[in-house]
């Protein structure tokens, strides 16, 4: 299967002609194969851009962004470019968690309740026994979303506390779906009750917690929260059968107050945070085998990635996807810790079948360039 879909990326079949191939802008860094199997995944599926990283024995070996960041404007996308992770942040969530156990903090099996007694007098008794490791692997029983909150113009990052506890009021006096541990269901107020548990654990609001984290100890310069770049899609495109709507300026808080969803860096950074899961100088092997431990009921571990076996031992994945046609994009890490592999990729639109509503361009970046791009460092 590997096989098969590197050789269609790089035989090009189906694609456009080589002449329109050499005419797309290209940033690119080491591996040229890297580049011309992004360039190819581009014309075959037509998208505005493509962003990829990939990493292997521990570095990164190459990087590119192909095509364009803003299709109208026609300006080339490039390597420095901040992308969005979408719920990859989740995996962000989850590995500032190990940091915080680590140091002694908190503790997996610490109870919710215990660190958030505001939370305890709002929420449905059968959360009682709900702990850290419960809301990490998406089996606490909460509902997937909360209430939005409202926001405005003059929203800043000073009401994202408000804002969080706004979503979740009326979606935790609910009875859980299911008694903790019992079953599975993804949800984003777990994960935004998993970080609150880590701002009281560290004394921190979670993004502050996130940035010391990301850019000191973990040396990621370009990782945080926030304003997203101004260069993404500013005007209307036609994308396949579908007017693509130009973002909105400045910050969308509907998604910056949500650590499932918040997080931005550079292609690379998102590349170099997997090799996080990899490397024993950012965690010993003992915490690596701790946060990689699969909870029950499902394939989840501890740091939220979802685990699969592989020939060299197991794979980590997770996918991001927005999916509203103004802001949609698409981004995939995808980790094998034995070999200190990582695969990075994103593109700066989502297309998503209205019908069934499923997400096309999320099946098409796992299995025909993610796994292409693996297969092609497994050489």
């Amino acid at each position: 299967m590997f096989t098969a879909a590197i050789t269609a990326l790089l035989v090009g079949a189906h694609l456009k002609s080589a002449n329109h191939l050499s005419q797309v802008p290209v940033d690119q860094k080491g591996a040229p194969a890297v580049a011309e199997i992004a360039k190819r995944f581009l014309a075959e599926q037509n998208y505005p851009g493509v962003w990829v990283a990939v990493a292997r024995k521990g570095r990164v070996i190459g990087a590119c962004a192909v095509g364009f960041s803003d299709p109208v404007a026609k300006r080339p996308a490039k390597l420095a470019d901040r992308v969005r992770w979408g719920s990859i942040s989740k995996t962000v969530v989850g590995t500032v968690a190990a940091e915080v156990v680590r140091q002694g903090q908190i503790g997996y099996g610490d109870r919710l309740f215990s660190w958030l007694p505001q939370v305890a007098s709002q929420a449905n008794t059968g959360y009682q026994d709900v702990t850290l490791d419960h809301l990490l692997s998406h089996s606490a029983g909460f509902e997937r979303d909360g209430i939005q909150p409202k926001t405005s113009d003059k929203t800043s990052l000073s009401d994202v506390p408000q804002l969080r506890w706004d979503m979740l009021v009326g979606s935790i006096a609910k009875p859980p779906k299911f008694a903790p541990s019992k079953s599975y269901l993804y949800s984003n107020i777990g994960i935004t009750l998993a970080a609150m548990m880590l701002e009281k654990a560290s004394g921190k609001q979670y993004e502050e917690l996130l940035a010391t984290t990301a850019n000191g100890r973990w040396q990621l310069s370009t990782m945080g929260t926030g304003e997203p770049p101004k260069e993404f899609n500013t005007t209307p495109f036609q994308f396949r059968n579908e007017v693509i709507e130009a973002r909105p300026p400045g910050i969308d808080w509907r998604y910056s107050y949500l650590p499932a969803a918040s997080v931005f860096s550079s292609i690379e950074d998102m590349c170099k945070f997997g090799l996080l899961h990899c490397s024993q100088g950012a965690f010993s092997s003992e915490m690596l085998s701790t946060m990689h431990e699969v909870l029950p009921p499902e394939n989840t571990t501890r740091a939220c990635f979802k685990r699969v076996k592989s020939g060299n031992g197991y794979l980590l994945h997770h996918g991001g996807a927005l999916s509203n046609r103004n802001r949609g994009d698409v981004a995939w890490i995808m980790i094998e810790p034995a070999t200190a592999t990582v695969v990075a990729v994103y593109t700066n639109v989502c297309d998503e079948n209205k019908a069934s509503g499923e997400n096309l361009v999320l099946t098409a970046l796992n299995v025909k360039l993610s796994r292409a791009l693996m297969d092609f460092l497994r050489r």
